[in-house]
C-alpha cells in the first residue's frame, strides 16, 4: 500500500482512501527521494476528498436532525454519534493531511528545484510543461517541471481544503475557546496554503489550466463561506474567471495539461466560477463591493 508516514485510521475515512488508492501497482511506496506520478497524484486527490466526504456528510445530516428532532431523549444518542464521527473525521482528515504534507509535498517540491537547477544549466527547458521537442521528461529521464508545478499546486489546495474542513468541524463563527481558537488557526493554515497554491499556478500554468482554476473556485468559495468576506471571494473569482476567458490555449499547453480531457475539465471550472459570480451578485448585491 501507501506508504506516508502516517498510519490511515481504521474509520470508514480509511475505507475511502484505500477504495481510490488501490494497490501498489497504482500507488508505489513513497519513499525517500521519489517523486509521485501524475497518475498517482490523480489518485491522492480522489482519495483525499472521499476520505474526507465519508464522514463530513453524516456530520453535516446530524445538524440538520438538531435542527428539526423534538424528542429531547434522542439528543444524548445524537451527541454521542456525532463526537464518534467527528473523532473520525478528524482521524483521517490528519493521515492524509500528514501524508500530503509531510511526504508528498517535499517530495515535489525537491524535484522541481533539481529540475530548476537542471534547466538553468541548460539541460531542459522550464516554463509550462515539458518541451514537445524534448518529450515528457525533464533532466535525465525525471519529471518535467511544468508537471511537477501542477503537482505541487494541487497538493496545496489538498491541504487547504483539508484544513477548511477542519476548520468548518469545529463550528460556526459564533464558537468560543479552545474550538474557536482551533478553527481560526485551522482557517488561517487553510488561506496559507491555498495562497501558495495560486502563487505557484499563476507563476508557471496558463489561465484555463484546471488544477489552477480548482484552486480559484475553492479558495473563492472558502473566502465567501468561511471568511465572510464577499469582496475578496468575489475578486479572486472574476480575476481567475476572466484571465481564463482571455487565455488561448495552445496545442502545447493542452498536451502538457492533459490533453482535450483537461481543457474540457478547465471550461467546466470555468463555468463554476461564473456561475457563483452570478449567484453572489444576485443575492448578496456585491456589485457594491466594486465587482
Amino acid at each position: 500500500m501507501l506508504s506516508c508516514g502516517a498510519p490511515i485510521p481504521e474509520s470508514c475515512g480509511k475505507h475511502a482512501w484505500e477504495r481510490f488508492a488501490g494497490s501498489g501497482a497504482v500507488l508505489s511506496p513513497l519513499s525517500e527521494g521519489s517523486v509521485p506520478s501524475s497518475r498517482c497524484l490523480a489518485v491522492l486527490a480522489r482519495g483525499t476528498k472521499f476520505a474526507v466526504s465519508e464522514t463530513r456528510a453524516p456530520l453535516r445530516m446530524l445538524d440538520v436532525l438538531d435542527e428539526h428532532e423534538p424528542r429531547a431523549d434522542l439528543k444524548p444518542i445524537a451527541a454521542e454519534y456525532r463526537a464518534t464521527l467527528a473523532t473520525q473525521a478528524a482521524s483521517a482528515r490528519k493521515a492524509v493531511h500528514d501524508c500530503l504534507a509531510r511526504t508528498v509535498l517535499p517530495a515535489l517540491e525537491a524535484a522541481a528545484d533539481r529540475a530548476a537547477a537542471d534547466a538553468q544549466d541548460g539541460a531542459a527547458p522550464a516554463g509550462r510543461g515539458p518541451d514537445p521537442a524534448a518529450g515528457a521528461s525533464g533532466a535525465a529521464g525525471g519529471p518535467a517541471v511544468g508537471d511537477l508545478t501542477r503537482g505541487i499546486v494541487l497538493v496545496c489546495r489538498l491541504l487547504g481544503d483539508l484544513e477548511r474542513y477542519a476548520a468548518e468541524a469545529e463550528g460556526g463563527t459564533g464558537q468560543r475557546g479552545p474550538a474557536a481558537a482551533r478553527a481560526s488557526a485551522a482557517s488561517a493554515a487553510a488561506l496559507s496554503r491555498y495562497s501558495k497554491s495560486m502563487q505557484v499556478g499563476a507563476s508557471a500554468l496558463p489561465a484555463w489550466s484546471p488544477v489552477r482554476l480548482a484552486t480559484a473556485l475553492n479558495l473563492s468559495v472558502f473566502l465567501f463561506e468561511r471568511h465572510g468576506d464577499e469582496a475578496e471571494a468575489a475578486r479572486v473569482a472574476r480575476e481567475a474567471a476572466e484571465a481564463a476567458e482571455d487565455s488561448a490555449p495552445t496545442a502545447a499547453e493542452i498536451e502538457a495539461e492533459g490533453g482535450e480531457e483537461a481543457r474540457a475539465e478547465g471550461a467546466r471550472l470555468l463555468r463554476l466560477l461564473q456561475e457563483n459570480l452570478a449567484a453572489w451578485r444576485r443575492v448578496l448585491r456585491v456589485e457594491r463591493l466594486m465587482v
